[in-house]
C-alpha cells in the first residue's frame, strides 16, 4: 500500500496518551476464506489493533498475501487513535519484534513502549467473536492443533494423504456397497473396514464402519442417516475450501501455506466423527 503520509502520523502524535492505553495488534491471519473476482480463494491477512482500555478494534484485510508490509499495520494503528479512542497508547504488544520496531521508529514517538509477547489474547479473541458472527449459530469448530497429540507435521502428512487419495479417484472402481476390510497395518476398531463414497458424483471420501454387521444394518435402515448419527462413527469428507471446516482451519504460527489436500479440484479434506 501507499506509504503512510507523515501528516497523519504528526497528528496522532498531537493526541493524548492514557498512561493505562495498551494496544495489541499486529498482522494476523484472518480465519475465514474469500472469493477472488477470477473465481479463486484465499485466506487473507489482516491488520488489526485491540484497545485493551476501551476494547475497540480496528481491523483492516490486506488487499494482497504478502503481509512484508507493515504500512498497513501502522494505517490501521493511526485510524484506531484518530477515529476511535481519540488518544495514544503507553504501550504496544505485538509478537512480531521486527513489526515493533519498525512501528517505533516510523512513530518517532521515544516514550512508547513496545513489548514482544509470545500470544495476544485480546487479538484472538477478536478474531473468534468475528468468526462467530459470521457462522452466526452455528458452534465454531475446535482448533485441530489444540486436540492433544495433533502437531503440524501429523496435519501436513493427513493432508498429504488427502491429496493423494482425491488425485487417486478410486470412486471410479469402488462404490459404498464395497465393504472393505484393513488387515494392516492395525487400526483402531472404528476404522476397520470402510466405504468409498463418491461413486454417485455428490459425496466424496470414506465412510467407516466398527464391523460388516453395522455395514448391513446401515443399508438395511430406510434413514441411513439418523442411524449413524445416533450411533457416532467416522467419516473423511471432500468439500470446497471455503466451506465451513475450512474456514476455521488454523495452522501454527510459521506453518501457513496452502491446503495440500486440494488436490486439482481444490478441495479441503475434513476428518469428522458423527456425534453419539
Amino acid at each position: 500500500m501507499p506509504p503512510v503520509r507523515s501528516l497523519l502520523i504528526d497528528r496522532f502524535k498531537r493526541l493524548p496518551r492514557r498512561s493505562n492505553e495498551v494496544w495489541q495488534g499486529g498482522v494476523v491471519r484472518a480465519r475465514t476464506w474469500i472469493d477472488e473476482p477470477d473465481g479463486n480463494v484465499r485466506r487473507p491477512s489482516a491488520a488489526m489493533w485491540v484497545s485493551l482500555t476501551t476494547d475497540m478494534v480496528n481491523i483492516d484485510l490486506a488487499p494482497t498475501d504478502d503481509a512484508s508490509d507493515p504500512s498497513l499495520a501502522l494505517q490501521v494503528l493511526l485510524d484506531l487513535g484518530l477515529k476511535f479512542v481519540r488518544c495514544r497508547p503507553a504501550r504496544l504488544e505485538v509478537t512480531d519484534g521486527t513489526l515493533g520496531a519498525w512501528l517505533a521508529e516510523a512513530l518517532g514517538d521515544p516514550e512508547l513502549t513496545v513489548s514482544v509477547r509470545a500470544d495476544l489474547p485480546d487479538v484472538d479473541r477478536v478474531v473468534r467473536e468475528m468468526e462467530r458472527g459470521i457462522s452466526g449459530d452455528t458452534p465454531p469448530l475446535p482448533d485441530a492443533l489444540d486436540a492433544p497429540g495433533v502437531t503440524v507435521e501429523r496435519m501436513r502428512a493427513f493432508a498429504d494423504a488427502a491429496r493423494d487419495f482425491y488425485q487417486a479417484a478410486p470412486w471410479q472402481h469402488l462404490s459404498d456397497a464395497d465393504l472393505v476390510h484393513v488387515e494392516a497395518p492395525a487400526v483402531a476398531s472404528g476404522l476397520r473396514y470402510f466405504t468409498v463414497l463418491g461413486a454417485a458424483g455428490q459425496t466424496f471420501g470414506l465412510g467407516f464402519f466398527t464391523s460388516p454387521k453395522e455395514f448391513d444394518a446401515v443399508h438395511e435402515d430406510p434413514d441411513p442417516e439418523a442411524f449413524l448419527s445416533r450411533r457416532g462413527r467416522w467419516s473423511v469428507l471432500y468439500g470446497p475450501l471455503e466451506s465451513r471446516g475450512a474456514r476455521r482451519r488454523r495452522r501454527a504460527d510459521g506453518h501457513a501455506g496452502d491446503p495440500r489436500a486440494a488436490g486439482a479440484a481444490r478441495c479441503n479434506a475434513t476428518a469428522a466423527a458423527r456425534p453419539t
